[in-house]
């Protein structure tokens, strides 16, 4: 059925796109104790009533963050055979080369962009990010592509800033007290404005808005953990003001699919036993400690208490929003903040 679950007998399900002259591709990373569970979520991507070109899988040969500071991060890059699960690898030969998964050098969470950014040449190329903990509904990637052009990056789930607390994020200022409020656009009108993306829920981005410099940036900033680890572990800000600096419209897409109720994604809920981190509160594929480490799961209207609990999360936003919003000539290297 057009509006419908995709069908179970094959793996992927010919509707519409893919193939054409506009390539959509999808994009996600991992880690190694999560990527045996990640089937159900990898599934939810090749069953989407849009058809894709590829979804690509980034895989971590180390990470980053669990290699000790005295030690240099090891850059030899594995076979997928000698880490990735072979139930992984087999979805892959089954997907008739729709699902692509490499072995990467880590560089934080922004490896679900920087790699694809370096495969995925053409300028007009759809770049959709995702995470690995949500399993999406068959609706995410018609809509986000409907709603995606070259001035204009789209997100299911999208914050602002209130006025009060920033007074420019293109001049990367944000001016921070003790009452700041972050407030999600998710459940705001349609394509309302935003100042971050949100990967998590999905959102789709143009190769054409990214620079050779940035992608140089990051993998360089990313030698440098020990200094840079913190602002990169915050992928979704140093994308969201690197586009804002690049003169890119943030939106929200708001459309009956993102409900987070709706019919669609509790079909997929059941089918695939795997519940979303919305429905439990927690991501379903890591513990309670790790929940929260760099996004602001606790964010609501009336947040005033809940600013002294992500005050370093602020601090880590007023740093990278001041970083990023830099001319890309005043860039450097590796960078304190």
């Amino acid at each position: 059925e057009e509006g419908g679950a995709p069908r179970r007998g094959c793996l992927l399900n010919p509707r519409r796109g893919g193939s054409g002259e506009q390539r959509i591709v999808v994009s996600l990373t991992t880690t190694h104790d999560r990527i045996p569970s990640i089937g159900p979520v990898l599934e939810s991507l090749l069953f989407q009533h849009h058809v894709l070109d590829v979804v690509y899988l980034w895989v971590p040969n180390r990470l980053r963050r669990e290699t000790p500071p005295h030690m240099k991060f090891d850059r030899t890059v594995s076979h997928p055979e000698s880490i990735v699960p072979e139930k992984i690898l087999e979805l892959q030969t089954r997907s008739m080369g729709r699902l692509v998964v490499r072995v990467v050098v880590d560089l934080g969470p922004i490896t679900k962009l920087i790699p694809i950014l370096e495969a995925e040449q053409a300028l007009n190329t759809i770049i959709i990010l995702v995470d690995d903990d949500f399993v999406y509904s068959p609706l995410l990637v018609q809509e986000l592509v409907r709603f995606s052009n070259p001035r204009t990056a789209v997100g299911v789930s999208t914050f602002t800033l209130k006025h009060d607390s920033v007074h420019d994020v293109r001049d990367g200022v944000l001016r921070s007290t003790e009452n700041n409020c972050m407030r999600y656009t998710a459940v705001s009108a349609h394509q309302s404005e935003a100042h971050v993306l949100e990967a998590y829920l999905g959102i789709a981005l143009q190769r054409s808005m990214f620079t050779d410099a940035f992608i140089s940036h990051v993998i360089a900033s990313a030698e440098n953990w020990t200094d840079n680890g913190p602002w990169l572990l915050a992928d979704d800000l140093v994308v969201s003001f690197f586009l804002n600096a690049s003169g890119v419209e943030l939106r929200n897409v708001r459309t009956t699919f993102v409900d987070r109720e709706s019919a669609g994604y509790a079909a997929v809920y059941a089918e695939t036993g795997l519940r979303s981190h919305h429905d439990t509160g927690v991501d379903p594929l890591t513990d309670q400690d790790e929940c929260c480490t760099n996004k602001p799961t606790g964010f609501d209207f009336n947040c005033d208490a809940n600013m002294r609990r992500y005050r370093k999360y602020y601090k880590k936003l007023r740093e990278v929003s001041v970083y990023m919003a830099q001319p890309q000539a005043a860039w450097k290297t590796r960078t304190e903040l």
